[in-house]
């Protein structure tokens, strides 16, 4: 059964923010255990990937859409909407069939699924969109991909028209993200600025959209870059994206909300298998702090709580009590509980930080 909550509204002073996360056990256990004011604050937009495969389960070839009816169920809270992505999947033969079958089988629990849809989807799977949202009864999340910001501005005004007709819904209806994808640089930083306040300047329906959101994300692919045993910062370049937007002169009738890939790399990929290194990424103002051990160290796992130790002694530390994340993270540095594995280490992470950008919005209104 559904987490159980109630309202509706995006925040006290309107602020929204999308977490875009992977179908998978990690994000699904950091979405469980956010604060109840945070889930006030938040849509998350969940991209479904096949599970991981295993020595003794073959590579799936098609997620379960009733393991992944249950993880919604199980995870999120009742009348607050979260969006799914079937995304490339749903270009597949089986891709229509699967947005249906999810809907069916959480729409008679009050939870408020989203089915998101793009302007590259086929119209068999635009047809199971419009069904699944018509059975859902919440409505659908036109998510925009950076390449279909390299457009024309009145390319997508007639894309977005095109699609609503074929969803046979009205933008009060639908919520847009814009997401830039990856901001490997301070380049592509200024280059998405320049996009997307022309893409905004020009938006069709601009005050009639039930949200506008511009998602990106900066956290790199993996941590080789990353040495081991020191603390190393990236950049949260999704912030400067996000803030330019901001700025009251521009000539924009509405400002975006921030959405971003939270702790993990922004492309949509298949999970593989593999072992890394015990590691912590922690969102602070600006920038992450990573810290990680090695994959050699006979200690193996246990490297998490010297992981844990040295981030809790650091200045930028939250607190125990800031997050469930942080709680777990600081249980592990005094070796109150075990060190975990890779899907544990995610979700502390991912907890964290879905945590810290609201609580840095709600007081400082940046993220």
């Amino acid at each position: 059964m559904a987490l159980r909550h109630t309202g509706e509204t995006m925040g006290d002073n309107g602020w929204s923010y999308v977490p875009i996360l992977k179908s998978k056990a990690a994000e699904f256990e950091a979405l469980k255990h956010l604060r109840r004011a945070t889930v006030d604050m938040i849509m998350p937009l969940i991209d479904v990937v096949l599970p991981n495969p295993t020595r003794s389960k073959p590579p799936a070839t098609r997620p379960d859409p009733a393991a992944l009816a249950l993880d919604l169920l199980g995870n999120w809270h009742l009348r607050r909407r979260i969006a799914v992505d079937v995304g490339p999947l749903g270009q597949t033969d089986a891709g229509p069939a699967l947005i249906v079958e999810i809907a069916r089988r959480t729409h008679g629990y009050q939870l408020r699924v989203v089915p998101t849809v793009h302007f590259s989807d086929p119209p068999d799977t635009v047809d199971a969109l419009r069904e699944a949202a018509r059975l859902l009864g919440h409505g659908a999340c036109l998510r925009v991909t950076a390449e279909d910001l390299y457009q024309h501005p009145g390319d997508l005004a007639v894309w977005t028209d095109g699609l609503l007709d074929d969803l046979e819904m009205q933008p009060d209806e639908i919520d847009l993200v814009f997401d830039v994808g990856t901001l490997r640089n301070d380049t592509q930083v200024d280059q998405s600025i320049t996009t997307c306040r022309t893409h905004l300047g020009s938006l069709a329906h601009t005050d009639r959209w039930r949200s506008i959101t511009v998602a990106s994300g900066a956290f790199p692919q993996d941590l080789s870059e990353v040495e081991p045993w020191e603390v190393t910062e990236l950049p949260r370049r999704e912030i400067t994206l996000w803030s330019a937007l901001q700025d009251p002169r521009l000539p924009l009738r509405r400002r975006p909300g921030f959405g971003d890939y939270g702790i993990d790399h922004p492309p949509r990929r298949q999970p593989v298998p593999a072992r890394p290194a015990p590691n912590v990424r922690y969102a602070v103002d600006g920038r992450w702090l990573v810290l990680r051990g090695t994959r050699t160290d006979p200690d193996g796992n246990a490297q998490f709580h010297k992981v844990c130790g040295e981030l809790v002694h650091l200045p930028e530390w939250c607190g125990d009590d800031f997050s469930w994340g942080d709680g777990q993270i600081a249980a592990s540095a005094r070796r109150d509980i075990g060190p975990g594995i890779a899907r544990s280490w995610r979700s502390y992470g991912t907890n964290h930080h879905i945590e810290f950008v609201v609580h840095r919005l709600r007081t400082t209104g940046r993220p």
